[in-house]
C-alpha cells in the first residue's frame, strides 16, 4: 500500500490510501511525501521528472546556488542524490558555473573508490537544468558528529584512513579537492548507523590494541571545488581572478590565492583532524582575517594533550598542517603510511569530553578575499567587489552564495552548511601554474 500521506506539491490533491496513485492527474507531478512537501512548500523542482525519467521526490539540502534533491534511478529503483544549479542563483558568469559543474562531473567520473562518492548520471534536462546523479550515501557529516559528540580518538584516526585512500586515488589523478571540511566527509560508524561506538579495537601480535583496519564507512563529498592539474580549462578559470574554500580548513597558499596542487589538501585534513581532536578550530577569530593571517605567517599550535593520543600523533598532524608545503607529506600515501604506523592504546577508545556547540559554522563562513600576498608575490590584492567583504566581519547571509553541497542522506546537516563566495583575487599569470606533481 502507498504512504497515505502522499499529496502533489502544486495543487495539494491527495490520493485515496489504496487508490495505486504515483501521479497528479491534474498537474501530471509525481506525487511526493506529504513531509517533503512541508519541508519545501515553494520549491520549484519536487514532482517534477528531471531529465525525462528522475522523478524529484524530496529536498535533501539546498542553498543560494544550487539544492540536492532525493530521487530514485529508473529500470534499477535504486535511491540516489541529484544536484542541480539553480537558474539564475549565482553572481559568477553562467558560463563558467556551467564549466565548473560539468567539470565536477567528469572528474568524479574518472575516480572509482569506495572512499569517494560515486556518480550514476550527469545531463542537461530541456530547460537548460545542469544536474548530477550521484550515490545516495548513507550516515551522517563528520561536521554533524563532531556537533553530536561522543566520537573518540580512535574514531578519528579509523575515519582519516579511508579519506586518505580516497584522496590518494584522487591525487593520482591529477585531482584536487580544495574544499575539504567536516561537511564534506560522511561517516556511518556502523551499518545501522546508529551513536553506538565502533568495534573494540583488535591486538596486535604483541599484545597491544592497534589501529582498526575495518573502521566506519567514510565518502568524500562535493567536489564542486575541484582541481584538474595540468588543466587548460583551470588556468583559465583561475586566470579569470575566482577563488574559493572553506576558511578555518584552508591552507596558507589557497588563502593568497597562490598556486597549489594536492598537498593544500592534506594540510585541510590535518586541521579538520586537529579540530575533531580538541574541540575547536587550530586557528581561530572573530573576523576572516584573524582566522586566516596566523596560518599565513606562523607554524601550526600544538594539540592539546589528553589522555588516548598515541605517541605520534603531534608531530604527524603537525606535519600535516605545516605552513610551507615542501615541509608537508608529500602525498596522502605517505601520511597514511605515518597513519598506520601510530599504536593506540586502550583510552584511545574513550569518547572525547567536548563536542562542538550547536552554532559553530563548520563551513558556511565566507572566502578570502584579497589577503595580502606572500613575501615576493607581485602585484596588490584586488579590491574586492561591492557586497563581498573588506576581511572584516562576517559577510551577511545575502552577500553568500552556496558551494552546492554534497550527496548527503542525512536530514540533520543544516541546509546552509556549504554556504560561502566565490570571490575576486589576483589573477595568477600563465606561468605561475605549477605543472602537475609526479605522485608515483
Amino acid at each position: 500500500m502507498l504512504d497515505p500521506r502522499l499529496l502533489c506539491h502544486r495543487c495539494g490533491h491527495r490520493p485515496e490510501p489504496d487508490a495505486g496513485e504515483t501521479m497528479c492527474a491534474r498537474c501530471d507531478l509525481h506525487l511526493v511525501a506529504e513531509v517533503e512537501h512541508q519541508k519545501a512548500p515553494r520549491d520549484s523542482f519536487l514532482g517534477t521528472l528531471l531529465g525525462g525519467k528522475y522523478p524529484i521526490l524530496g529536498v535533501i539540502g539546498r542553498g543560494g546556488m544550487g539544492a540536492i534533491y532525493r530521487s530514485v534511478q529508473p529500470l534499477v529503483a535504486r535511491e540516489v542524490a541529484i544536484k542541480v544549479i539553480l537558474d539564475g542563483a549565482t553572481g559568477v558568469a553562467s558560463s563558467d558555473v556551467r564549466e565548473r559543474f560539468l567539470r565536477e562531473g567528469q572528474a568524479i567520473a574518472r575516480l572509482d573508490h569506495p572512499s569517494i562518492v560515486r556518480l550514476h548520471d550527469l545531463g542537461i534536462d530541456a530547460d537548460g537544468t545542469l544536474y548530477m546523479v550521484q550515490e545516495l550515501v548513507p550516515g551522517r557529516p563528520l561536521g554533524t558528529w563532531y556537533r553530536m559528540g561522543g566520537l573518540s580518538v580512535a574514531d578519528l584516526l579509523a575515519i582519516a584512513r579511508p579519506v586518505l585512500a580516497g584522496l590518494a586515488a584522487a591525487h593520482n589523478e591529477g585531482i584536487v579537492h580544495r574544499d575539504l571540511k567536516p561537511d564534506n566527509l560522511m561517516v556511518a560508524l556502523r551499518d545501522e548507523d546508529t551513536r553506538e561506538s565502533l568495534p573494540p579495537m583488535p591486538i596486535g601480535p604483541s599484545g597491544v590494541p592497534v589501529l582498526r583496519r575495518n573502521g566506519p564507512r567514510v565518502k568524500i563529498l562535493d567536489f564542486g571545488l575541484v582541481k584538474v592539474l595540468d588543466s587548460d580549462v583551470e588556468r583559465r578559470l583561475t586566470r579569470s581572478g575566482l577563488v574559493s574554500g572553506t576558511p578555518h580548513y584552508m591552507s596558507p597558499e589557497q588563502a593568497t590565492a597562490q598556486p597549489l596542487d594536492h598537498r593544500s589538501d592534506l594540510y585541510s585534513l590535518a586541521v579538520l583532524l586537529w579540530e575533531g581532536l580538541a574541540g575547536h578550530p587550530p586557528f581561530r577569530g572573530a573576523n576572516l582575517l584573524a582566522v586566516l593571517m596566523p596560518r599565513i605567517q606562523s607554524e601550526p599550535p600544538r594539540l592539546p594533550s589528553l589522555p588516548g593520543h598515541p605517541p605520534g600523533l603531534q608531530a604527524w598532524l603537525l606535519k600535516g598542517m605545516a605552513r610551507k608545503p615542501e615541509d608537508r607529506y608529500q602525498s596522502a600515501e605517505a601520511m597514511l603510511a605515518d597513519l598506520e604506523a601510530l599504536v593506540v592504546g586502550p583510552a584511545a577508545d574513550e569518547a572525547l569530553p567536548f563536542a562542538l556547540p550547536d552554532d559553530f559554522d563548520l563551513g558556511d563562513e565566507p572566502s578570502a578575499v584579497g589577503l595580502p600576498p606572500p613575501a615576493g608575490a607581485e602585484g596588490p590584492p584586488k579590491v574586492a567587489p561591492p557586497g563581498t567583504s573588506d576581511l572584516g566581519p562576517p559577510l551577511d547571509d545575502d552577500a553568500r552564495s552556496m558551494d552546492f553541497g554534497a550527496a548527503f542522506g542525512d536530514a540533520s546537516l543544516p541546509l546552509g552548511a556549504s554556504i560561502m563566495p566565490e570571490l575576486a583575487v589576483p589573477a595568477l599569470p600563465p606561468e605561475a601554474t605549477p605543472p602537475p606533481p609526479h605522485l608515483g
